[in-house]
């Protein structure tokens, strides 16, 4: 092992295993025991495909335990690869919102922690969860616009919901205390106009200082113009309600991919990022992450810039933390990349 790959395994081992609890043995050896590691992975189509996350959920699993399928997003149209444990059936009365249209930014402020949701305002419109655990959480948009929503699992009423609030905002119910194994939760709506977000199926009623988990907040053509410009309130509510220890930030390929946005505003933006993470979660962990190399021309002059400017000043300046993933990954190479821009399965287990 080179001395750099050394240097990157301490430095990540060492940011994974921050939030242990430490005790001192009979023998006075630090001895650490994980109580819990609630990751959350924000980024654009290389994360929402599902390369990424799905392998480190995986290793999560297999280490710790299964605790569920983490966030998942109710927008069918933008999943990418989700746990086999989840399936999600919306209506035809819904609509899917994407803050970022194909590669086109809809207008601004965004009512979505990741940017994406459904809604609709058709009396008896339906989503269909069926999820494989003991509970569920339900995420939701909380605004002045007056709308009801019922929900049943297995055909069991448990109530009706009015996401009414002065102020825009995430709202999320629990459901728990389910049998082990297969449900399906409907939520219908009742009246007015209702907002949905996403899910995350629990494979126990553990709380969230107990659980490993991996969420996901990962949005196609997204940049780091269109997560600042989510609506304040909503984006830090949202991590409030989520509650992860540990947020990785991976984002910039759109930005000079589609955008071709100068570093200093990728910088500024970053760094607007961090602060929403942090006035909602003080003491959670962030880390920045530099993308990769693509095979776009503007990749060669713009991205050079972010890994030199963008990301390591964002870090630095707002006491983050930061991996620059993008020289570990090495220069553009057609077989690490699926399609010239997307990480494939082998490469993505490897990040």
């Amino acid at each position: 092992m080179n001395k750099r790959n050394l240097i990157t395994l301490i430095f990540v081992s060492l940011w994974a295993c921050s939030y242990a609890q430490c005790s001192q043995s009979g023998n006075s050896s630090s001895r650490c025991v994980k109580r819990s590691l609630r990751i959350l992975i924000i980024g654009d189509s290389n994360t929402e495909i599902g390369n990424i996350t799905m392998p480190l959920k995986a290793m999560l699993d297999s280490t710790y335990g299964n605790f569920g399928t983490g966030y998942c997003t109710l927008n069918t149209n933008s999943m990418g690869r989700v746990p086999d444990s989840l399936s999600v059936y919306c209506d035809t009365n819904w609509i899917m919102f994407d803050m970022r249209k194909d590669w086109i930014p809809e207008p601004e402020p965004y009512f979505s922690p990741d940017g994406l949701s459904i809604y609709s305002d058709i009396h008896g419109a339906t989503v269909t969860v069926r999820f494989n655990g003991a509970g569920i959480d339900l995420y939701y948009l909380q605004d002045p616009e007056e709308g009801w929503f019922s929900v049943s699992i297995d055909g069991r009423n448990k109530g009706t919901i009015n996401p009414k609030a002065s102020l825009a905002s995430a709202g999320k119910v629990q459901y728990g205390n389910l049998s082990s194994g297969w449900h399906t939760m409907t939520v219908k709506v009742k009246s007015g106009h209702v907002t949905l977000f996403g899910v995350d199926a629990r494979r126990s009623d553990v709380k969230d200082d107990r659980r490993f988990i991996l969420h996901k907040w990962g949005n196609a053509w997204a940049s780091t113009s269109e997560y600042t410009d989510i609506d304040k309130n909503v984006f830090i509510t949202g991590l409030k309600e989520l509650n992860p220890d540990r947020i990785v930030i991976l984002l910039g390929t759109n930005d000079h991919n589609l955008d071709h946005r100068d570093a200093f505003s990728v910088r500024d933006n970053l760094k607007e990022i961090i602060t929403r993470i942090q006035k909602a979660l003080p003491s959670s962990g962030v880390i920045v992450v530099s993308t990769f190399t693509t095979s776009e021309s503007e990749a060669q002059g713009l991205l050079r810039g972010y890994v030199a400017t963008s990301f390591p000043e964002a870090a630095r300046e707002t006491r983050a933390s930061y991996w620059d993933m993008c020289t570990w990954f090495g220069p553009y190479d057609p077989a690490k990349l699926q399609d010239g821009v997307h990480v494939n399965e082998e490469y993505g287990k490897k990040i």
